[in-house]
Parts: C-alpha cells; structure tokens; sequence
C-alpha cells in the first residue's frame, strides 16, 4: 500500500546566480549629467525538490548616481535555500561624465531552506490471494524475528471477499515452522478461519500446541460483515506469559492448554496466504499492511496505529510490508533490511513448502477510513 512513502526526503541542492548588469550612459556634449547605472539583476536561485522551484526576482533599476535595488529570491518548500547572487556591475559615467556611474546593485538575498519531503498517506497498493490453489509468498528473516519463548506480534489489514474467504483452516498469516514429529509443540504463531455462520465470524488464531482454537472452539466475534475489511492482530508477551487476539482493535478471548505457555518459536519464517504445515492452497482474500514486532502489542496500541502509516524505525518493529510494489513477484520489507524480501514460491524449499502455481494478484488498496503518517 502506498502508503506511500517515499519516505525519504530528498535532499534538493540549491544555487545561487549572478547576473551583471551594465548600461553606458550617453551625456550630451558640455551637460553636467550622468546616466544612471543599471541596478544588479541578480537573484538567490530557489531551493529546489523533486515537485517545485522557488521563485526569482531582478534587481530594480537605481536612479541617478545611486546604487541599484538588490534582488530577491524565494525558495518552496522541500529544497535548500538559494546562495546570494553577486552584485551587478555599476553604471558607466556619461560623456562627458561629470558625475559617476551608478553604483553596483546588491546580490540577490538567498532562498530560505526549504522543509522535507513528506509521507503521503495513502495505502496504496495491496496483495489479493486466490485461496483454492497455490499463490503464497514467503521467506526467512532468520535471527531477525527471534526463536523460543519470546514476544512476538503480528498485524495486518485482511479484506474478505464472501463465503471463500471464510474457508476453515485457511491460513492467512504464518511464522514459523513447524519441526518433526508435527503438532503440538507451538513452534508457529499464525492466523487463519474457522468458519462463518449468519453474522458471526470464527477465528483460529493458533500456535499450533498450546492455543490453537479450532471449530467448534473458534475465537466468535459477532456482527461481522462476510465482506469487507479487518485489522487482525495476535500477540505473545513472552516467557511463559499472555497471548492476545483482536480484531479492529478489540481483544476477544481465545482457548488455551491448561497452564501457563510456554511457546518455542522457530527463527523467521513467514508464510502469506498458507500453512508450512497445515495447508498451502490456504486464504482467499487480500491483505495490506503487514507488521511483524519482536514485542508484545497491548490491544490499546495495536488500535491506536493501525491507521497510521509507520516509518519503520518503531521500537521492536521486525518488519513492514506496505506491499506497495504493485508489480513483481517480491515484496520488500519498507527498512529493505537484508533477507526481509518476501518471494512467491518457485520450487519448494527451505521456506517454501510447495512450489506456486501463479503469484498472487497485485490491486489498488481500499482500506477504510482516514490515514495519517507517524509523526
């Protein structure tokens, strides 16, 4: 989504330029008169940024025997000011002179720096999956996106598009993989569906052991719409700690083993759209903004942001796919930190578990509600 970005101020060099000014006077034979030199026409060059210019502005022409009007110039926002302009030569004496030249016109006054560049906040672009073949991407983040029982959130906008998008065990979102003998051994920290009945949705956020809440014990959250857009989110506050499910912002409770958990993360695989493990022609729908943290969100937090467009340097922010791209088979995490790309899957392999038979569908994002850029 776009997001968009940029993001990166670009950083305009601004000049200044010197334009001489120079006019002869013609005295008339025995008059004691000068003509007036012309004032400097030069003007400090606007700061200038991908987008605009500044404006310029001459030097005035001086009367008689006096100095020219210094010239001006503006900068628009975005780029450096400009450097002064050097002063316009003087005026040459009449003939016959009797008096001097006008004086040389001042330099044109320098452009004022000019502000960044800013976000845009628009979403952009946005993935669309099929969900009844294989179209997922994925990749390995390794130590990025940390082993164990440690903390751990993922978040991402999801847009269901009718009764495929509901599809029980059709995995949205999933780190991790799971390790053999499979099953059991929370090895993964995902999102998928456990179905949808009347106006009720069904969600199985799962760690694959020690909560995993599969129909009939499924996450319900009522008056939900069959199409459209959520913001999901599933946290882990670590070392034997709580585990935290919301959707739009608001916690619902979800179904655990007896006891305190003690997950056992596998290092930084991701999975869009499928399972390593439980299924890879997984989740029919589109999805936008994905974030991956190496904390624990509170409900509070995840809903105070989630319609902002981050920068990427959050604290605990492992990465940020805006998915902005809108061509290609890849999609960079925002910070384009190294081995953060997500790919579509050409043979199976290591992160992987089949090889695609189309990639997934680049389309416009149309997220609700009004955005805004982290300050």
């Amino acid at each position: 989504m776009q997001r968009v970005w940029p993001r990166r101020a670009a950083s305009a060099l601004a000049l200044g330029l010197a334009a001489c000014g120079q006019n002869t006077g013609n005295g008339a034979p025995n008059a004691a008169q000068s003509s007036a030199g012309t004032g400097g026409e030069n003007a400090g060059i606007a700061g200038a940024r991908p987008g605009g210019g500044g404006s310029v502005s001459t030097g005035g022409e001086g009367p008689d025997n006096t100095a020219g009007v210094a010239g001006s110039g503006a900068s628009v926002a975005g780029g450096a000011g400009g450097a002064a302009g050097a002063g316009g030569a003087g005026g040459a004496g009449g003939t016959p002179a009797t008096a001097a030249g006008g004086a040389s016109g001042n330099g044109g006054l320098a452009g004022s720096s000019g502000a960044a560049g800013a976000c845009k906040p628009s979403t952009g672009k946005a993935l669309q999956f099929d969900g009844t073949l294989v179209d997922l991407m994925s990749g390995d983040l390794g130590a990025d996106l940390p082993p164990g029982d440690q903390p751990r959130t993922i978040e991402l906008w999801a847009k269901f598009l009718g009764a495929q998008s509901w599809k029980a065990e059709g995995s949205i979102l999933e780190t991790g993989l799971e390790q053999p003998p499979k099953g059991g051994g929370s090895r993964v920290f995902g999102l998928d569906l456990s179905g949808y009945s009347g106006t009720t949705a069904e969600f199985g956020p799962y760690t694959s052991g020690y909560s995993d809440n599969n129909h009939p014990n499924g996450v319900y959250v009522p008056n939900i719409p069959q199409t459209g857009w959520l913001h999901l989110a599933w946290s882990y506050s670590g070392n034997h700690g709580e585990l935290s499910f919301t959707v739009d912002g608001a916690q619902y409770p979800v179904i655990t083993m007896a006891g305190k958990p003690t997950l056992n993360f596998t290092t930084g695989i991701v999975t869009l759209a499928a399972s390593q493990t439980f299924g890879t022609a997984g989740w029919s729908g589109v999805m936008d903004e994905l974030r991956l943290w190496s904390v624990a969100r509170s409900p509070e937090q995840i809903k105070s942001t989630m319609h902002v467009l981050l920068k990427g340097t959050e604290p605990g922010l492992v990465a940020y796919y805006p998915f902005n791209e809108g061509s290609g088979s890849f999609t960079d995490d925002v910070k384009l930190a190294a081995g953060h790309r997500l790919t579509s899957c050409t043979a199976a392999g290591p992160a992987c578990p089949a090889a695609n038979v189309k990639d997934p569908t680049w389309v416009d994002s149309d997220i609700p509600g009004t955005f805004s850029c982290a300050p």
